[in-house]
């Protein structure tokens, strides 16, 4: 892995720096340490959000979840987990940047890996309940449809 020159971080401009290591790789998680030092000493107020992807990869894991955090919360900094493979929590990322650039608070929910894990009975509850709305409408003859998607696409309405 290459090295950056200083002189390169020292013209950077931007409103939100995200940094991406692979958590089935450590040292890439080590050399995003290295740059936050050198962000918050160039652009102390630029927001760092710090990413962990491939969070699909469980068994090639090297970094755990508590270790990142821990490193994110000495930087002052929101952490997040994602596999970009499967497109897993990237919208999170994307409307978390959004936020952070505008210069809001980012508050990003713990990743699957916390404390208390879900059942997959529920699991399944929660994801039939969406498929199926709670009181079927008259109109429809008491036939179940899928409810339509309450997603945001318009990302200055966050």
């Amino acid at each position: 892995m290459s090295s950056f020159p200083v002189q390169d971080l020292s013209t950077l401009q931007c409103e939100v720096c995200l940094l991406v290591f692979s958590v089935t790789d450590r040292r890439s998680f080590h050399r995003t340490a290295q740059l936050r030092l050198l962000l918050r000493e160039m652009q102390p107020h630029t927001p760092i959000i710090l990413v962990g992807n491939k969070s699909d990869l469980v068994r090639s894991r090297e970094v755990t979840t508590e270790e990142a955090q821990s490193s994110a919360d000495l930087f002052e900094c929101c952490y997040l987990e994602l596999s970009a493979s499967l497109d897993h929590r990237t919208s999170e990322l994307l409307e978390a940047a959004v936020l952070a650039a505008r210069g809001q608070q980012v508050v990003l929910e713990a990743s699957s890996g916390g404390s208390r894990r879900e059942s997959i009975t529920s699991k399944a509850k929660r994801f039939l309940s969406s498929l199926v709305p709670r009181y079927p409408r008259e109109r429809d003859g008491g036939k179940f449809c899928r409810q339509k998607s309450r997603s945001c696409h318009d990302l200055w309405a966050l």
